[in-house]
C-alpha cells in the first residue's frame, strides 16, 4: 500500500518488520520529520472557538490532518499518523462514566468512585456511553479518511493505573495503595480485562487500513502494538516524595 504523504512507505514497512524481528536493517532505525520542500503556503484550518466543537468536529480534523501531512517530510521510518487528537475524551475512564470537561488543549475527568472502599466489580462500558460511541465513530471516520494517505491511530485511551486514578482520584488511589492494596490489585485486573476489550474493538476499526497498528507513539507494527505507559506511577512518586515508591506499579 502506497501512501500519498510517504512515497517510500513500502520500504519503511520492510524496515519495521525487520526491526520487530530483531534483524539488521543496514543502519540505525530513525524517524525524521521536517517542513517539506515546496510545502503549500495554505493557512492552518481555523480552530473552532468552542472546545467541545473542536474535539468532536471530524470534518475539522480531516482538514487539519491534511494540512499537517501535506506540509511534512517523513524521513526514515517516520510516517503520517491520522488522528483526532488525544485530549482525554477517548479515555477508558470516560467510557466507564467519568464526566469529561473539555478545554481548548486537554480534558479533565471527574472521579466517580469517591466512597471509602475501592470496588469496581460492577463497572462496565455502557453501549450508549457518549464518548464510547463517538470514539468508535471517529476511528471508522479516520480509517476511511486516511486510506491511501496516512495510517490511522488506534488512539490513546489510558493504562490501568491512569484509568484507576481518573476513576478514583489520584490522591485517593495513593491512599488505596497503602491501605487496601489487594483491592487495588483486583481493580487493576478488572480494568485490564476491559482495556483488552476496548483495544480489540479499536483494532477492528483501524487494523485493516493500517495493515497493522500505531497509537499516539509514532511507531508502526504489522500486528497489534501499543505504547506502555503509566503516568500515575510517576505522578505518585512526585506526590509521595519518596522516589521509587510507586514507579512500576
Amino acid at each position: 500500500m502506497a501512501l500519498l504523504y510517504k512515497d517510500d512507505w513500502e520500504e519503511a514497512k520492510t524496515r519495521y518488520r525487520a526491526w520487530w524481528a530483531g534483524e539488521c536493517i543496514g543502519r540505525c532505525a530513525m524517524a525524521v520529520t521536517a517542513i517539506r520542500d515546496g510545502a503549500p503556503s495554505s493557512l492552518r484550518p481555523s480552530e473552532p472557538d468552542d472546545p467541545e466543537v473542536k474535539w468532536t468536529d471530524l470534518d475539522y480534523w480531516a482538514r487539519l490532518n491534511a494540512w499537517r501531512h501535506e506540509r511534512t517530510f517523513f524521513g526514515g521510518e517516520a510516517f503520517p499518523i491520522w488522528s483526532c487528537g488525544y485530549p482525554g475524551r477517548e479515555n477508558l475512564a470516560a467510557f466507564l462514566g467519568c464526566p469529561v470537561r473539555l478545554d481548548r488543549h486537554t480534558a479533565w475527568l471527574d472521579p466517580i468512585l469517591t466512597g471509602p472502599e475501592l470496588d469496581i466489580g460492577g463497572l462496565d462500558i455502557a453501549p450508549d456511553n457518549r464518548w464510547w460511541r463517538f470514539t468508535l465513530r471517529a476511528l471508522e471516520f479516520a480509517a476511511k479518511e486516511s486510506r491511501g494517505r496516512a495510517i490511522p491511530s488506534i488512539g490513546a485511551f489510558g493504562a490501568s493505573g491512569d484509568t484507576l486514578a481518573s476513576l478514583r482520584g489520584t490522591e485517593r488511589l495513593l491512599y488505596d495503595i497503602v491501605e487496601r492494596p489487594e483491592q487495588v490489585r483486583v481493580a487493576e485486573r478488572h480494568i485490564m480485562d476491559l482495556w483488552i476489550r476496548v483495544y480489540e474493538s479499536f483494532y477492528a476499526a483501524v487494523g485493516g487500513p493500517s495493515e497493522g497498528s500505531t497509537c499516539w507513539f509514532g511507531l508502526w507494527s504489522p500486528g497489534r502494538t501499543y505504547a506502555i505507559q503509566n503516568d500515575f506511577a510517576s505522578a505518585g512518586c512526585a506526590v509521595s516524595g519518596r522516589e521509587g515508591d510507586l514507579c512500576g506499579w
